[in-house]
Order: structure tokens, then sequence, then C-alpha cells
């Protein structure tokens, strides 16, 4: 598994796990307006407030993420694939160099 499938799966059970958590606090709120503990208002804010706070949660997170991709590709020095396609075209290039070499040599 790539590391980018692997951090790409850790954010969407993130993600899975904030939205399990936000039906949950959603049905909490509506048992306790319900049974009149929580006003209507005061519920819609709850929500509101836990939403919001995820979004920035999510946003952190995948700058926090892109972050350290960057982090361990420089410690790598892994090629980008611009790199590597540019290399490719160099070295299928130089084949082609050292075939026409090889058959002047035998000629």
């Amino acid at each position: 598994m790539k590391m980018d499938d692997f951090i790409q799966r850790m954010l969407q059970t993130g993600v899975g796990l904030a939205s399990a958590a936000a039906e949950r606090l959603e049905d909490t709120v509506k048992d306790l307006i319900k049974d009149g503990k929580l006003s209507t208002d005061e519920g819609k804010r709850i929500v509101s407030d836990f939403m919001n706070d995820t979004k920035e949660q999510r946003s952190f997170m995948n700058s926090k993420v892109a972050s350290v991709r960057e982090q361990v590709k420089e410690k790598l020095d892994l090629p980008t694939s611009k790199e590597v396609k540019k290399l490719k075209k160099r070295i299928k290039k130089l084949e082609k160099a050292i075939a026409r070499l090889e058959k002047a040599q035998g000629e």
C-alpha cells in the first residue's frame, strides 16, 4: 500500500468517526429536547458548534497531513512523477542512441 493511500484511508476513517459522532450527538440532543432538558435553540447551537469544530479539525488535519507527507518525501528524497517521466524519456533516448551505435559497429 502506498503512503498516500494509507494516509487517505486514515483521513476517511477519521471522517467516518466524526460523522458517526455527529449522528450520535444529534440523536442525544433530540432526546434531551424531547425530555425538556434542552431547548430547541440550545440543541441547534450545540450541534452547529460541533459541526463547525469538526470542519475546523478536518481542515487542520488535512494541512498537517500534507505537511508531513511533504516532509517524508523530502527526507526520502523521492523523485516527483514529473521527474520520473523526464528520466524515462531520457532513458528511451539513450537506448535508441545505444542501439544506433551498436548497429553502426556491427556494419
